[in-house]
């Protein structure tokens, strides 16, 4: 099943690391507390940028089951997103249940004694909506777009699935063996993603961010209908999900209809809470060659762990990732540019409830090493921070932050994500939104102290290669004239 949230999804739901560099996502989770049923007009203003008074009218509660809801009402949108956020991912799964998470997102889907095996696509499709999901390390996420004449029946059919799901032996049968092709054709038949799933499951031994999210093949095939069951029982629950509607359509009648179709749905259970501390990786091996008969071409990793998305430190490592890696103005790409030592670079980060990952992929030239790009990196590493960074490259980065988030908040299906996360990382609703603020907050003082605690050294650094084939075309190409080869390059490669 493949996903795509807020146009930075996880394609192959794999590993902390190689999903993001697929593609991007942000997914959060830590303790939940019980919101108070509230309605206000937040004004959000983001003091210093130059767009004022974002405005977001939302009412907050919680039903008796434990079901924690945000209504978002955008009067100016012919659309509605309603958005479920379950709290639970891979790092929940014990032994031997690598891939649960993600397989009952593919189960949400099979049907209840009212519709049919696939149908909830179907019916969704035929409303002129769509609708797909997403699990990663801290939850698993459903999330409809559609027109507002049919949030009734959403609203029905997401409470249908939650209290009715069918799970049989040829259900399960059947998608245990969806997920094992889903494995082999986006992981196992993939460039450099089975080395670099490998070297994460080495590197994060013991930590929790060793695991597949998309399962190893043995345990989803040692699967039972008990197990799975019990696993369903623990965390699909009312008070281990949040609900968020969000678009055009009136908070009064979406309220009396969750009432409805969501308040007699009585399954006890706790919220899901996991801890907040930075998890330890066995870094020891963390710069090495990685071989992959499937490369089809040499490529540096670069990476440096930082604490995670709850921490104070987050949004000062976000604006210094800004403006050392992203961009084709960015500190690393001017310098490989300078250095004439790479063709391709690309800035992925990474980030978790306890765990950001800062990624830098680089393709070296033919005529480069590894060591070369190195070199180039050192050279910005090893220059001080007062000397590096200046206020107006902070505030260039603070407006691309800020331009950034004032062109997708407005979109009822990006809104719902930013409302459904503050709700579960932080139990308040608007809290994504306010660490917009805190990033326009961050002084250059911020910006070097950050850099001299975390940017020093990369925690990561690999090359991983191809098969003799490969080795042979790079060999082949430093043989040419420099510039024959980097014209080549260029325009093909």
């Amino acid at each position: 099943m493949v996903i795509n949230n807020r146009a930075k999804q996880l394609v192959l739901n794999i590993t902390p690391l190689f999903s993001f560099i697929v593609k991007k996502l942000l997914f959060k989770g830590i303790r939940i507390f019980l919101l108070p049923f509230a309605l206000a007009c937040y004004p959000l203003p983001v003091e210093g940028s130059p767009v004022q008074g974002i405005f977001i009218e939302l009412q907050s509660y919680q039903l008796d089951n434990g079901l924690r809801v945000v209504l978002a009402p955008q009067k100016d949108k012919n659309t509605v997103t309603v958005r479920l956020s379950v709290q639970v991912g891979a790092l929940d799964e014990q032994a031997g249940e690598s891939g649960y998470a993600h397989l009952f997102e593919h189960m949400m889907f099979k049907g209840t004694p009212d519709i049919g095996d696939g149908e909830y696509f179907n019916i969704i499709k035929k409303l002129g909506g769509h609708t797909n999901a997403v699990t990663d390390f801290d939850a698993t996420t459903f999330f409809t777009s559609f027109p507002p004449t049919a949030l009734e029946q959403v609203l029905w059919l997401e409470a249908d699935r939650l209290q009715h799901l069918e799970i049989t032996p040829e259900k399960l049968k059947n998608q245990i063996a969806a997920v094992l092709e889903e494995k082999a054709l986006n992981l196992d038949n993939q460039p450099y993603a089975s080395a670099l799933a490998e070297f994460v499951r080495k590197v994060g031994r013991g930590s929790g961010y060793e695991k597949l999210v998309i399962g190893l093949e043995q345990d989803l095939e040692a699967a039972t209908l008990e197990s799975i069951k019990r696993f369903y029982d623990q965390y699909y629950h009312p008070a281990n999900i949040v609900l968020v509607v969000s678009g055009g359509f009136s908070s009064e009648q979406a309220k009396y209809w969750i009432s409805e179709y969501f308040a007699k749905w009585i399954k006890p259970g706790k919220v899901n809470i996991r801890g907040n501390n930075k998890p330890e990786l066995d870094l020891a091996s963390s710069e090495q060659i990685l071989y992959d008969p499937q490369a089809p071409y040499p490529v540096c990793f670069f990476a440096w762990l930082q604490p995670g998305t709850v921490s104070h430190e987050y949004e000062t490592n976000t604006l210094i990732g800004e403006m050392l890696l992203s961009g084709q103005n960015s500190l690393f790409r001017k310098q490989l540019r300078l250095d004439e030592n790479s063709f391709l670079s690309i800035s992925m980060p990474f980030d978790s409830d306890n765990m950001s990952l800062q990624w830098v992929v680089i393709a070296p030239r033919s005529y480069a090493s590894k060591q070369d790009i190195d070199l180039s990196l050192d050279r910005i590493l090893s220059t001080p921070a007062d000397a590096l960074f200046t206020e107006q490259m902070l505030l260039d980065a603070k407006l691309a932050a800020h331009l950034s988030y004032t062109q997708e908040i407005g979109e009822p299906n990006v809104l719902s994500y930013y409302l459904a996360e503050g709700v579960r990382l932080y139990q308040d609703p608007l809290a994504l939104i306010k660490q917009q603020q805190r990033i326009q907050a961050v002084t250059l003082a911020d910006i070097q102290n950050g850099w001299q605690q975390n940017w020093q050294q990369p925690d990561i650094c690999l090359e991983v290669t191809g098969g003799w084939q490969v080795r042979w075309g790079k060999t082949i190409m430093q043989w040419l004239p420099k510039g024959a080869a980097t014209w080549l390059e260029d325009r093909i490669l």
